[in-house]
């Protein structure tokens, strides 16, 4: 059984156990970029440019073989299988079977129902590939964090949907917690606060926002996000006065 844990810091185990030591820590990215893309035909050519973007290409399809052989070697003659040659020119890695939390979190926000979307939050137990400084993780990286985030926010606009605004309100936080200048989750979560009743807590989350955009960019919240303070305000004022 061949476990795959990128989100987060990478952990690979084989039928449990921890993966053999790499000699190198490309093994790794290189199992990474495969994962990323399961089941697919990959040029080894493109593989070798992203792990050794400044090496000439033929040391660089030595340096790939060589990382090929020793992550097959840390891998063991069971789980080594599952990395393929479909052709000279490429190299795929066949998931079935495996517990890989990328692809599922990726067939899970493609679904795109509430219990998939449930279970692409649980999976994200941080950034893809926590650690790695690669220039090639960083757009996969991206990319699943916004995924997650928009995960957050749908779940987020069902429970408010649903009448459940502490649930949504708890859901919004998880994004601003990383994403603090994102402005429609700070709208979202001041509509939950202001379905609680908490208007101080609206406030409170506008001005956080505010002080976060004039710091980071000098900037002030947009347009959409300043009309809706002012309409919760005033929905509070008149609540005050009755």
């Amino acid at each position: 059984m061949l476990t795959l844990r990128l989100f987060g810091p990478p952990d690979v185990r084989v039928n449990g156990e921890p993966m053999g030591r790499l000699r190198t820590r490309k093994g790794l990215w290189l199992l990474a970029l495969l994962a990323l893309r399961p089941g697919r035909e990959v040029e080894r050519a493109h593989l070798a440019g992203v792990l050794w973007p400044e090496t000439e290409e033929s040391q660089a399809l030595t340096y790939l073989r060589q990382s090929l052989t020793d992550l097959r070697r840390a891998l063991g003659p069971e789980a080594a299988q599952r990395l393929r040659s479909p052709s000279a020119r490429t190299l795929t890695l066949d998931i079935t079977g495996a517990d890989a939390d990328v692809a599922l979190f990726d067939a899970c926000i493609r679904r795109g129902d509430p219990e998939s979307l449930e279970r692409a939050a649980a999976l994200y137990r941080g950034p893809l590939l926590e650690g790695c400084a690669e220039e090639w993780v960083l757009q996969e990286r991206e990319a699943r964090q916004q995924a997650y985030l928009g995960a957050l926010e749908a779940l987020a606009a069902a429970a408010l949907a649903a009448g459940d605004a502490p649930a949504a309100a708890r859901r919004l936080r998880l994004v601003l917690s990383a994403d603090p200048m994102r402005e429609s989750a700070c709208r979202a979560l001041m509509e939950a606060l202001a379905a609680t009743g908490d208007y101080a807590a609206v406030t409170q989350a506008f001005r956080d926002l505010r002080l976060r955009l004039r710091q980071e960019i000098n900037s002030e919240p947009g347009g959409e996000t300043q009309a809706l303070f002012d309409r919760l305000r005033a929905d509070a004022r008149r609540r005050a006065r009755s």
